[in-house]
């Protein structure tokens, strides 16, 4: 997974904000928030995790967020990291 192999080299830049879109039930986000977790106990980031599927305030923050990054959700995963 790129994602998790590009994590490490910008923690050296900044500070790291994930903010993960999950749908419960859903076996590639439980993954991912498996390996979320791990790196949150090994490197100083913060992370967010947010149910879409059966929370409706949850699913309408990750469209507002999908419109202020200019793109679109076409399913879960959906992970932003800081802000893109």
């Amino acid at each position: 997974m790129l994602f998790i192999l590009l994590i490490p080299n910008t923690f050296a830049q900044e500070k790291v904000n994930i903010y993960l879109f999950y749908g419960e039930g859903c076996p590639h986000c439980a993954q991912l928030k498996d390996k979320l977790n791990y790196l949150k106990d090994k490197y100083p980031i913060k992370v967010y995790m947010y149910e879409i599927w059966y929370d409706s305030k949850n699913s309408e923050l990750a469209q507002k967020v999908a419109e202020k990054l200019n793109t679109t959700i076409s399913g879960v995963p959906f992970t932003v990291l800081n802000n893109t």
